[in-house]
């Protein structure tokens, strides 16, 4: 029973995740890079198993509030907002922890979304938390989620004890330094949609078309993940090569 409803509450995950692809809410592939990183970090400070599946469901979902913001805002410059659009922007978190207040096994998710912008300073929303006072999570998500929006490690040093948890973020740069830049290695192969096979293991991230993502990088395909690919590159055909190690 335990199985059965986790595997519930992951599938509403990866819905609710590729309603936000399809909407246009961050970057191709941006939930699922944070998700990655976060579970790295989680498993790092070993995090037991309970606590790395709401971390990972957390980082996947943490943009889900701005699903209530209005379209410019979402796509606009955070550096170019307007003061009532930076109080507007900064509900957003509060926003996503409401969307999942409905469902009690995501309760402990939405608390961890609630707190992604709070600074380890205390300068942060939408409760003034600082260091400690912040869900580990949330400070773990918090590193992710900035460095996966701009790319610059520079600013994730410079944030170092004022937005980021020293900790938290030195681990984080060494996950940077340990992650592979680009698929590769003996054995890799570049394919296409069709020519997927079960027990290969996918090295990059898929998605259809419309840029749906449909499964992360990393994965083994077994049936189930080789039909929905399948299904959805007759609907929406999957453009690019996928890599594989077989």
């Amino acid at each position: 029973k335990n199985a059965a409803l986790e595997e519930t509450l992951l599938g509403i995950v990866r819905t609710l995740s590729g309603i936000l692809e399809m909407r246009g809410i961050g970057a191709k592939g941006h939930a699922l890079r944070v998700s990655q990183g976060c579970e790295w970090l989680g498993d790092r400070l070993n995090f037991p198993p309970e606590r790395r599946l709401e971390l990972s469901m957390a980082a996947t979902l943490h943009d889900i509030g701005k699903v209530s913001l209005p379209d410019d805002l979402v796509r606009k410059d955070p550096f170019a907002f307007t003061r009532a659009e930076a109080a507007m922007y900064r509900e957003y978190p509060l926003l996503g922890q409401a969307m999942l207040s409905g469902i009690r096994q995501l309760e402990g998710v939405g608390r961890l979304i609630r707190c992604q912008g709070e600074w380890y300073n205390g300068a942060g929303y939408p409760d003034g938390l600082v260091g400690e006072q912040i869900p580990v999570g949330s400070r773990i998500i918090a590193v992710g989620n900035d460095y996966e929006e701009r790319h610059d490690e520079s600013l994730l040093q410079q944030g170092i004890g004022r937005r980021f948890d020293p900790q938290v973020a030195a681990l984080f740069l060494e996950y940077l330094a340990e992650r592979p830049a680009a698929p590769q290695g003996e054995g890799a192969r570049a394919l296409a949609a069709h020519e997927l096979r079960e027990g290969m293991k996918l090295l990059n991230d898929v998605y259809t078309g419309r840029g749906l993502l449909l499964v992360g990088g990393g994965k083994a395909v077994d049936k189930p993940t080789l039909e929905k690919i399948r299904n959805f590159n007759r609907i929406d055909p999957i453009t690019g090569k996928i890599y594989v190690q077989v």
